[in-house]
């Protein structure tokens, strides 16, 4: 009872063949028949004891076969119900922790497929301290126990994660299936966050029951656990052509509490991003952050004051993986001055004035013209003298007030100086012309009222 049901491999549907057309009239068992030929026999009472030995996705699942053939759902436009039944067995889901046999068996697939996941910041802890291969079971048990008891802990049906099943289950389901699980548990009454780890067959008409929700704060569309670094996908049939005006109908509600978008990785990356997310960015007022493919919004603010306002608020970044860096798994992150980009500072290249809160990132450092506040390094080969990064602003007025004395940091903005001393100096050379020109005025002035003196003096 710690998996669900058996399923056809060449159903449309990863549920269809669990449900029949008339599931909906099932018998009862009398107290005079102890004996059930099919699941259908079993009383209300026996099947959500059942659904109490299944995973929690997998309860949802057997719900929605109980109920319908899960195309139904969509064709009937997600305005189905679900049955009594399945109302009890969603109903009936208590805080818990994970059985120990499911952590084990999601273990035992994950060891002996054929890809083995890689682990968030594994790479990078590998190179800094020397970690064995031996460990990658070991850490990938630790973390999937943490993630799938984040689940299980929290209130009801606020969360839907697929984590708990395996990933050749999960990578059958279709969008109908997806769908009608959203329908089964109310999700857009209650959800708060959606996973999709290993949903690699749906495109997004799924999440169709969601539009306009104003409870759903997160949905991570990375397709892996939160432990794991998002791949890019070559099968994955996710589409932001069926993504994004859900989320826009979302996001125009009045009153939503929608924060956080997980996209894939074919959709943003360190160098570009796709002109469907673009569209859809622009769009909405948001904060862009590719170090963890995240977007955030309901933050009207640059990513300066983003990141600002949560690091003072609560430990945002420590608290869920997903928005950590997947590269090196860092939770701190600053904002390029220039461009506004979100820079990680535990793996992105990046300059830092040493007096000031100026960054640069590394694009901008490359291409970011000598007009503009940029932060360079003093390049000096007697190092004893200066090895910090400084932008033009401090570099200059340390160089203006005597407190730098590197040449080399004078011969970098020499130039600069040489041009504000100019126009200083056309500056004062037009003041002093000014000058000149009032006091010929004074003058004339002068004279002007001395003629007057005289022509009252003699009228009188």
């Amino acid at each position: 009872l710690l998996s669900p049901p058996a399923l056809p491999a060449d159903s449309n549907s990863a549920m269809d063949a669990s449900a029949s057309s008339d599931s909906n009239k099932r018998r009862r068992t009398s107290s005079s028949n102890t004996t059930a030929n099919n699941i259908n026999d079993l009383t209300d009472d026996i099947l959500v004891i059942i659904a109490d030995f299944l995973p929690k996705t997998s309860r949802a699942l057997l719900a929605v076969a109980l109920t319908a053939p899960a195309s139904s759902w969509r064709e009937g436009g997600w305005k189905g119900k679900p049955s009594e039944t399945s109302k009890a067995i969603i109903s009936s889901v208590k805080p818990s922790d994970p059985f120990s046999s499911l952590i084990e068996g999601l273990c035992r697939e994950n060891e002996t497929g054929e890809d083995h996941p890689r682990l968030r910041g594994w790479i990078h802890n590998q190179r800094g301290r020397g970690m064995s291969s031996n460990e990658h079971p070991k850490i990938f048990k630790q973390r999937l126990e943490h993630q799938i008891k984040d689940y299980y802990c929290g209130e009801k049906w606020e969360i839907l994660d697929f984590v708990d099943i395996e990933k050749s289950l999960a990578s059958r389901l279709t969008d109908d299936d997806i769908g009608a699980i959203l329908v089964c548990i109310d999700a857009n009454k209650y959800l708060k966050r959606l996973n999709l780890g290993h949903c690699f067959t749906i495109a997004g008409h799924g999440l169709e029951p969601l539009r306009f929700s104003v409870n759903l704060e997160k949905i991570d569309l990375g397709l892996v656990r939160k432990f794991e670094l998002p791949e890019v996908f070559d099968g994955a049939k996710i589409s932001e052509d069926a993504i994004f005006p859900i989320l826009h109908d979302i996001l125009g509600t009045e009153g939503n509490s929608f924060r956080r978008l997980q996209v894939p990785l074919k959709w943003c990356n360190s160098f570009s991003q796709s002109k469907g997310l673009v569209g859809f960015l622009q769009s909405h007022e948001h904060v862009l952050s590719t170090n963890s493919a995240c977007c955030y919004f309901g933050f009207t603010c640059s990513p300066g004051e983003f990141i600002r306002n949560v690091s003072d608020d609560y430990l945002y970044f420590e608290e869920d993986p997903v928005d950590q860096c997947f590269k090196c798994n860092a939770c701190e992150f600053r904002d390029c001055n220039q461009c506004n980009k979100m820079c990680c500072t535990g793996c992105d290249d990046f300059e830092e004035c040493n007096l000031c809160d100026v960054l640069m990132c590394e694009d901008c450092k490359d291409y970011a013209d000598d007009s503009e506040n940029i932060v360079r390094h003093c390049y000096n080969p007697d190092e004893r003298e200066c090895v910090h990064s400084y932008c033009n602003v401090c570099r200059s007025d340390q160089c203006r007030e005597g407190n730098n004395e590197c040449n080399y940091c004078v011969s970098m903005v020499f130039p600069e100086l040489v041009e504000e001393n100019t126009r200083r100096q056309r500056k004062i050379d037009e003041q002093q012309e000014e000058i000149v020109r009032l006091r010929k005025e004074v003058v004339a002035l002068r004279v002007k009222m001395s003629k007057k003196e005289c022509e009252i003096t003699s009228e009188g």
